[in-house]
């Protein structure tokens, strides 16, 4: 039988510490949300992004089609309308699915995804090798933005213990922008030097 809210119970209680809250969470939790962190970026989003137009043109679309679709001087409409969906899916699967559901469903679609992008711009040219191109490329934005995207911004503050939470956080958002500026300084070298195909899979060119 429960004990009934007296005050005399309230004053002698244990306190309760939530479970987020554990100091056993405190270094574990701040290289989990270093990592997740890391790879929202080392998962290729932005860099997907930043290089859309270039690779739709070379999978042989015109640069008009490449920047409608990609990226010219803003986000384009195919790529924005992909980052939306995932934004809206994302929040509703994280609150279903919970994080970790989210992540292990979403990242490995994410990361198939970027490997037939890969084996598909080694393939002849060909109407079904671009909408390959295409389709593996927004399905790569769309499954990394609910698996990955959706998750990062909400694991550092829900594991990380209330004394350090604030400061971890930034630094986790620092993290995040740190390693979206390093893939924006060499991705473009990397492709240079490895070829679109090896950049964004395992296949070398």
């Amino acid at each position: 039988m429960a004990r009934a809210l007296t005050p005399h119970v309230l004053l002698h209680s244990p306190p309760r510490r939530p479970p987020c809250a554990h100091p056993a969470l405190g270094p574990a939790g701040l290289g989990v949300a270093l990592g997740v962190a890391a790879l929202s970026q080392l998962t290729g989003i932005n860099a997907v992004v930043y290089y859309a137009p270039t690779m739709l043109s070379d999978a042989g679309f015109g640069d008009s089609i490449a920047h409608l679709t990609g990226t010219g001087t803003g986000t384009g409409i195919g790529i924005g309308t992909m980052l939306v969906i995932a934004g809206v899916t994302g929040a509703i699967a994280v609150d279903a699915l919970g994080r970790h559901r989210t992540m292990l469903c979403f990242v490995p679609l994410s990361g198939l995804a970027m490997t037939v992008l890969g084996a598909a711009i080694l393939m002849d040219d060909s109407p079904a090798q671009r909408w390959t191109v295409i389709a593996a490329l927004f399905a790569h934005i769309l499954f990394n933005g609910i698996g990955m995207q959706s998750v990062v911004w909400l694991i550092a503050p829900e594991i990380l213990p209330l004394s350090v939470r604030g400061p971890a956080t930034s630094l986790a958002t620092l993290t995040v922008w740190g390693f979206d500026l390093l893939i924006a300084a060499t991705a473009l070298s990397t492709i240079n030097a490895l070829g679109r195909s090896g950049t964004f899979s395992c296949t070398p060119r």
